[in-house]
């Protein structure tokens, strides 16, 4: 898949130079790799980094660290007065205001649940409102929606931002992938 259709990273230049520097064939915004490219890059990536809250708390990844976050994804939530049910934009919001409250949850996870009373359309933004607004965590809360953000430090005049944003891929169909 990832050589014959490849990766799009949509507006991103700095990323497709990069990729093409590693070796990758980038042919507009489409990265494809050869096999087991990407499986050398990952084996480059850091065995331990930190990353920042707005707030400035760093918490620690990798390494012998251990960082605890709320569950990521579940369509259903529980309480005592609904039982199992779907999970709503107010459960969503609850949870983030629990987990920034919470001193044993250092990362807000992203998707704490999954809001299905939100149109699929617009749900990650009303997400990512909710950890904007509730939370300084570390969490999906920088310059895009749905994006991770990484620095070198709040103090840092090197403060340059890694944005790790959800890969948008083709998939194949009869006709063959876009592009």
């Amino acid at each position: 898949m990832l050589s014959e259709i490849g990766v799009e990273f949509r507006g991103d230049d700095e990323a497709l130079e990069l990729f093409g520097a590693a070796g990758a064939q980038v042919t507009g915004e489409r990265v494809r790799f050869e096999p087991g490219l990407a499986r050398q890059l990952c084996s480059t990536a850091p065995r331990h980094f930190a990353m920042w809250g707005r707030d400035g708390r760093r918490i620690e990844i990798g390494g012998d660290h251990v960082v605890f976050t709320p569950s990521y994804g579940p369509p259903f939530v529980a309480d005592l007065n609904g039982g199992r049910r779907y999970a709503t934009i107010e459960d969503f919001r609850n949870f983030v205001k629990l987990t920034w409250m919470s001193p044993w949850l250092a990362h807000g996870s992203g998707t704490v649940c999954e809001p299905v009373d939100v149109p699929v359309d617009k749900r990650h933004l009303d997400m990512v409102d909710a950890h904007l607004r509730y939370s300084a965590n570390a969490a999906p809360t920088s310059r895009r929606p749905g994006a991770a953000s990484l620095r070198r430090g709040p103090q840092s005049s090197r403060s340059r931002r890694l944005v790790l944003t959800p890969l948008v891929l083709e998939h194949a169909t009869r006709t063959g992938p876009r592009g």
